[in-house]
């Protein structure tokens, strides 16, 4: 009997290797490419761009120096995931260890090296990094499709569907699962690496001095702000960077006559102008809600699925953000700063409703949701969004972290920034676990869901009205 647990519990983790390690290798590929919008492997200071990028000096020569060790880097970062990934299956199935080892580290530095080259390439043009940051967020729906594609488990889709399925193949096949003609997609990763990094050697001298400066002065930025703790301020200069890529969009709404729709009314264009945040409040969700119908049982999906929806709301409550980063702006404003704070979250309360109901209503044509669990989800839809946009607001509002914290005895400075930074994740979880524990129970059992309903709305209610209340007794912060 243990044996066939044994063998049972090996095959369940291979067919969960085949489904998920070529969209988590999607998703760290597009992250890298990203990342390579407003910074990416060759980096110089300001003073270098100013003096040593302006002498009568070859610039391919002093760039290369500098591409041969990120390419290293970025080579040795994948192999490092490689030998973390090793550790793991190892440790789960026992297999051969050397051509396991191969695979892992052999597959994920060349996915790293390819990353590398192609960073080099988006750093040298800011037409390719407006593309990447244009096409990106097609990240999850992709990623999502060659999960839950039912083919997925025989290998034929996500290990032919791109780099990130080439790099995967010789890993399952170690692994001992599903990889047909594993050595071609290898082979072919390993030319692609190979000739991006022969494009990005012959290009080393293509890159626009004035991208290098807008790069070395984020990087300039992010130091100072990281150095006093301000997780905020380098989060704006990562978004403001790629929004100085993208522009800003001219759309006019028309001026609400009542003055409290002034504040929702400037929420709302702002959305309106900054597309980026609804696209990705509308993909998380979505992913979120996804997820959780596909695999309610899984803490950790859970778990990842209140951080995403709390990370929509964190999009769409931006605006407050802002006013709390200003909060002398406000006194020109006829109103108290607690209901500046309530205004404030009337759009994305209204948002994240309309887009769970979108998300709610995508899961249950896929099938991943029972009809009573979609009914009693659409349902506290809205009371889910105003938990998760009151929870942004009350993280939000607290304005930047105060630094004098940072001095407390030991370790004690370190602690409360964790706390800070993890507050209104927290205050999400806790809002939400008892509800969606009271509604999960009801469909388990197959007994009607009205009343778990009434009772988990009851429950979001409560927390809902201590939230407003704390929110409306804020004073300005200093």
């Amino acid at each position: 009997m243990r044996v066939r647990s044994a063998n049972a519990e090996a095959v369940r983790f291979i067919d969960e290797l085949v489904r998920w390690v070529p969209p988590v290798l999607l998703l760290l590929l597009v992250s890298a490419l990203r990342y390579c919008t407003w910074q990416g492997p060759v980096l110089f200071s300001l003073p270098d761009v100013e003096w040593l990028l302006s002498a009568p000096l070859s610039h391919a020569e002093i760039v290369r120096r500098r591409l041969r060790r990120g390419l290293a880097i970025a080579a040795s970062l994948g192999a490092a995931l490689g030998l973390a990934t090793f550790v793991i299956v190892e440790g789960e199935l026992g297999v051969a260890a050397w051509p396991l080892l191969g695979a892992t580290v052999g597959g994920l530095a060349s996915l790293g090296l390819l990353a590398g080259a192609a960073g080099w390439l988006i750093e040298c043009s800011p037409k390719r990094a407006r593309i990447v940051l244009r096409a990106s967020p097609l990240v999850i729906p992709v990623g999502a499709a060659l999960a839950l594609a039912p083919s997925v488990v025989d290998g034929d889709v996500a290990l032919w569907s791109g780099p990130w399925g080439w790099a995967a193949g010789p890993l399952i096949a170690a692994a001992g699962g599903s990889a047909p003609n594993w050595p071609y997609p290898t082979t072919l990763l390993a030319v692609t690496a190979l000739a991006m990094v022969a494009i990005a050697w012959r290009r080393a001298g293509s890159a626009p001095t004035e991208e290098l400066a807008r790069r070395a002065g984020i990087h300039s930025g992010l130091v100072a702000a990281l150095y006093f703790a301000d997780v905020r301020g380098a989060a704006l200069l990562v978004r403001r960077a790629g929004e100085s890529l993208l522009g800003m969009r001219r759309i006019r709404l028309r001026r609400p006559r009542s003055s409290w729709l002034a504040v929702p009314w400037r929420d709302a264009l702002s959305i309106l102008r900054a597309p980026s945040r609804i696209g990705w409040a509308l993909l998380l969700t979505i992913a979120g809600a996804s997820a959780v119908a596909a695999a309610p049982d899984s803490r950790a999906v859970v778990a990842a699925s209140v951080l995403a929806g709390y990370a929509a709301a964190t999009r769409l409550v931006e605006p407050l953000r802002l006013e709390a980063d200003q909060p002398d702006a406000h006194h020109v404003l006829p109103w108290r700063w607690g209901d500046l704070l309530l205004l404030h979250c009337a759009v994305p309360v209204l948002s994240l409703t309309a887009l769970g109901v979108l998300a709610v209503t995508t899961a249950s044509f896929a099938g991943l949701l029972p009809a009573a669990a979609a009914w009693s989800a659409l349902a506290l839809c809205p009371l889910v969004s105003a938990t998760f946009a009151s929870s942004a607001a009350i993280a939000g509002q607290r304005g930047p972290f105060p630094i004098e914290l940072l001095l407390l005895g030991g370790d004690a400075g370190a602690v409360v920034l964790l706390v800070w930074l993890a507050t209104g994740p927290i205050l999400a979880a806790v809002a939400l676990i008892l509800p969606v524990s009271i509604v999960q129970r009801a469909v388990d059992d197959g007994s009607p869901v009205v009343e778990p309903t009434g009772a988990a709305a009851a429950v979001l209610v409560v927390t809902l009205l201590a939230a407003i209340a704390y929110l409306r007794s804020r004073r300005q912060p200093e």
